[in-house]
C-alpha cells in the first residue's frame, strides 16, 4: 500500500515539473501571451482539465507557483525557537510560508530573469507573496493569545505582536526585493542583513 502511495506521489511531482518545464520554456522563447494551456497540457500527456488541477493559472505554471500554506509544522518551529530573536523568528515564519508555494524543484535564476522581463509575471509573484503574508498575520494576530503571547522573548500583548508581525513583513520585503534567489538559499543569512539594515535607518529616521 505504501509503494502505491510512493509511486502515486513521484507521477503527481514528475507531472507537476513537466507542466511547469514545458509552460517556462514556452514563456522564454514566445513570451507569456503565447502561452497556452491546452497545448502545455498536450505536450505534458495530461487533460486540460488535469492541468488546473495543479496550477490555477498559466502565470502560476510558468512560474511553478502553487497556494502558500502555513502547516502545523512551521508554527511549532516559530514558537520552538530559542535560537533566534523574535523579528528574525517571524520573518524566518513569513517565507516558510512563502516557499510552500514557490515550488520545490524551481529553477530560481530563470524564475527571476522571467519576472524582471515581464512584469505581468512579477505581480503573480507579488501576489502569492500577499497571500502568504495574509495567512502569517491572520494565525500570529487572531490567534496570538493562545499561540505565542508571553512565550520568552516575544510580545506581551496583542498590539506589540501586530506590531512586530507588521515589521517582519517590511523585511521579508526588503530582502525579496533586494536578492530573491539569496532568500530562497540563505534565508537567515538574508534576513539578517536585511534587519541589520532596517535597524539602521529607522535609528538614523528618529
Amino acid at each position: 500500500m505504501q509503494k502505491a502511495l510512493d509511486l502515486r506521489a513521484t507521477r503527481l511531482r514528475q507531472t507537476w515539473r513537466d507542466i511547469h518545464e514545458i509552460a517556462a520554456k514556452q514563456c522564454l522563447e514566445e513570451g507569456p501571451e503565447a502561452v497556452n494551456t491546452t497545448k502545455i497540457a498536450e505536450a505534458a500527456g495530461v487533460s486540460p482539465r488535469t492541468f488546473f488541477n495543479y496550477f490555477a493559472t498559466k502565470e502560476d505554471a510558468i512560474l511553478g507557483l502553487g497556494r502558500p500554506e502555513l502547516l502545523p509544522d512551521h508554527i511549532e518551529s516559530f514558537i520552538n525557537d530559542t535560537e533566534h530573536p523574535p523579528l528574525l523568528r517571524v520573518c524566518l515564519l513569513t517565507v516558510a510560508v512563502v516557499a510552500t508555494a514557490l515550488g520545490p524543484e524551481v529553477d530560481h535564476e530563470r524564475r527571476h530573469v522571467l519576472v524582471e522581463k515581464y512584469p505581468e509575471l512579477r505581480n503573480r509573484m507579488t501576489n502569492t507573496v500577499l497571500l502568504s503574508r495574509d495567512q502569517v498575520l491572520r494565525e500570529l494576530v487572531l490567534d496570538a493569545d493562545e499561540l505565542w503571547l508571553g512565550v520568552s522573548g516575544m510580545p506581551s500583548d496583542v498590539e506589540e505582536a501586530h506590531a512586530l508581525v507588521i515589521l517582519a513583513f517590511s523585511v521579508v520585503a526588503y530582502s525579496w526585493r533586494l536578492d530573491p534567489t539569496h532568500l530562497a538559499v540563505s534565508a537567515v543569512e538574508a534576513l539578517s542583513h536585511s534587519i541589520d539594515t532596517v535597524v539602521s535607518v529607522l535609528g538614523k529616521s528618529l
